[in-house]
């Protein structure tokens, strides 16, 4: 049983090197074609780089950079998406995101939203769930520990008040960050049309009445799905019913 054992373990760990390896060449291959302003040929090598499991900033950053180069914007704007999920602050996804979406065709009105929930969402969009999630667990650490001191401490009681106070601030800024984080990555179905243009209809059927029209780049929430259709609503509020094909889902 041991030695099976071992077999299927070197079997999986080969066969993640070897799927690494595959990576590798290919983004090696797209950064190679990128440079030779091949950026059709790049932008295929850096999907087969995603294709074998790839899950990289830098990865989609270039991806991107290829999508546009190569008249994509929606793509380009997906791989950007994808690529801030895992590095909401990099500066060159987000740069290059403002910039993929000042050619949009579709052109959006401005939130109306009230300060609080504007400057929430901005400093939001700089953290990942699992940074928010960890200074809320930080906050609620210390809270704790402060209660823990209360009785034992009595002489150092100042240091407790403080310990606590830093705790319930940490909470208080970190909590509703994480919620609104893991709500809008885990609760949230969200997608980009990657087609330079689709079609929404009013039920899941070529024949069905066309709705309205998007655009490379425009933001989906994915309602429901069935079969080739996806319920959507874009950031208007306005719903139909598009071709899976257009568009790409932004991964949790």
């Amino acid at each position: 049983m041991l030695v099976v054992a071992i077999v299927i373990v070197l079997a999986i760990f080969s066969a993640t090197i070897s799927y690494a390896d595959v990576a590798s060449d290919q983004y090696n291959r797209g950064n190679k074609l990128y440079a030779d302003k091949k950026y059709a040929e790049a932008l295929a090598a850096y999907q087969a780089t995603l294709d074998a499991g790839a899950d990289d900033p830098d990865v989609y950053l270039n991806f991107g950079n290829a999508a546009y180069r190569a008249g994509s914007i929606g793509l380009a704007v997906w791989a950007y998406e994808m690529g801030l999920r895992l590095a909401p602050r990099d500066p060159d996804l987000r740069f290059n995101l403002r910039y993929a979406e000042a050619f949009q065709r579709d052109e959006l009105p401005p939130r109306d939203e009230v300060f609080v929930l504007r400057a929430g969402r901005a400093v939001a969009h700089y953290l990942t769930a699992a940074e928010a999630l960890s200074g809320a667990a930080v906050g609620w650490v210390l809270v704790g520990l402060a209660a823990l001191l209360w009785a034992p401490w009595r002489r150092h009681r100042g240091m407790v008040i403080v310990i606590g106070a830093l705790g319930l601030l940490l909470l208080l800024f970190f909590g509703p960050l994480a919620a609104w984080r893991v709500h809008d990555q885990l609760g949230v179905h969200r997608a980009v049309v990657a087609a330079d243009q689709a079609v929404a209809r009013t039920a899941p059927a070529p024949e069905a009445k066309e709705a309205f029209t998007v655009h490379g780049g425009m933001r989906l929430v994915i309602i429901d799905t069935r079969d080739r259709y996806s319920r959507v609503r874009i950031p208007t509020g306005f719903e139909g019913w598009i071709e899976r094909d257009f568009y790409r889902e932004i991964l949790p």
